[in-house]
């Protein structure tokens, strides 16, 4: 077998693995608006609850504010580690996949894995 022959994923793997991505982005999204605005309404409700009982000090305010921000952020921050600095790449799709599907999951990295193989071993069978 020729070492610079290519082989790739088929396109309906490829379509499974974009549809996978999307699914996975509109549930990470959900969850870091969800979280950040749980953690903005926690920091309120907090300032809420000293507000009842007393007159709250400028520095606990500020430090409930800086909280609410501080969580916000956080997942926000998560957000974009995931899906803009260090995007996911078909690997990283078939290990989200093996959490939940232990089976299926090793599998897809070992297609996944043959097809990006830059040198192919000599004794693969393209069959495979």
């Amino acid at each position: 077998m020729a070492s610079d022959q290519r082989i790739s994923l088929p396109d309906s793997l490829r379509a499974q693995f974009a549809a996978l991505e999307r699914a996975l982005w509109r549930a990470e999204t959900t969850h870091a608006v969800a979280g950040g605005v749980a953690a903005l309404a926690a920091s309120f409700a907090l300032l809420f609850l000293c507000d009842r009982v007393g007159d709250t000090p400028k520095a606990l305010r500020a430090a409930l504010l800086l909280g609410g921000v501080a969580g916000a952020a956080w997942f926000a921050v998560r957000w974009c580690r995931s899906w803009v600095w260090e995007r996911r790449d078909l690997r990283a799709l078939s290990n989200v996949v093996q959490h939940g599907h232990r089976r299926l999951g090793d599998r897809l990295l070992g297609i996944v894995e043959l097809a990006e193989e830059k040198q192919l071993p000599q004794n693969m069978s393209l069959a495979l």
